[in-house]
């Protein structure tokens, strides 16, 4: 007891090796926490096809959301049984839903959503805002090359059907329009932002003319 010893060791020097193991796969339980979500990717987002190009309209994707309305104020879908107007939807850190009724009051065009995400039960505290599914939206940013689209969606009255009572079909011309532009900051002899700095600006324009026909219940002449 209460010895010291000293042992010498020799060490010898060995090969330099290095094992890089890269795992694809995503985990099929998550241990982390009890929240549940799903992602809409870009690629879903910008190729399913939507009528008034409403990236709300793919919420219905996710397990455990109904897209039937019951609400007053057409708030959109249920998640997970709650009210319509209990849910809460925020683009960049901001939020885009009216408090009061939870419906979105800015909808971004489509193709400037990146992707977004649905969390339908035990969202984090930190995001809070209603009971019902929390919408995180993510939109695009620019790159070191120059990309974009245009668009025109065109809807009239030329394959509608008329109705019996009506002597011709009624006037209808519907317009919804856009592009969207991004890249890297470049001010020929000032500023190259390639790898540095990027721009991504979009823009949607909405134009409606529509007839509005009705039948009403009148006395007849006996």
């Amino acid at each position: 007891m209460n010895q010291s010893a000293n042992l010498k060791l020799a060490l010898e020097i060995g090969q330099v090796t290095e094992v890089v193991n890269v795992t694809g796969e995503a985990p099929l339980v998550n241990a982390t926490n009890s929240t549940v979500g799903t992602v809409i990717e870009t690629r879903a987002i910008f190729d399913l096809p939507l009528n008034g190009r409403n990236f709300t309209q793919l919420i219905g994707l996710t397990p455990g959301v109904s897209t039937v309305d019951t609400s007053q104020s057409g708030a959109g879908p249920s998640i997970q049984g709650q009210r319509n107007r209990d849910n809460s939807y925020v683009a960049d850190g901001v939020s885009i839903a009216r408090i009061t009724f939870g419906n979105v009051v800015l909808s971004p065009p489509v193709d400037a959503i990146q992707e977004f995400r649905v969390q339908s039960v035990n969202a984090d505290a930190e995001l809070g805002g209603g009971s019902g599914g929390f919408i995180n939206l993510v939109t695009k940013s620019g790159s070191d090359t120059l990309h974009g689209t245009a668009y025109n969606y065109l809807r009239n009255n030329v394959l509608d059907a008329r109705n019996t009572f009506q002597p011709s079909i009624p006037v209808f011309r519907q317009n919804q329009f856009g592009f969207s532009l991004g890249g890297p900051v470049l001010l020929p002899k000032l500023y190259n932002g390639r790898g540095k700095t990027f721009f991504f600006a979009s823009y949607e324009g909405f134009r409606r003319r529509q007839a509005a026909s009705g039948l009403g219940l009148v006395p007849t002449a006996n």
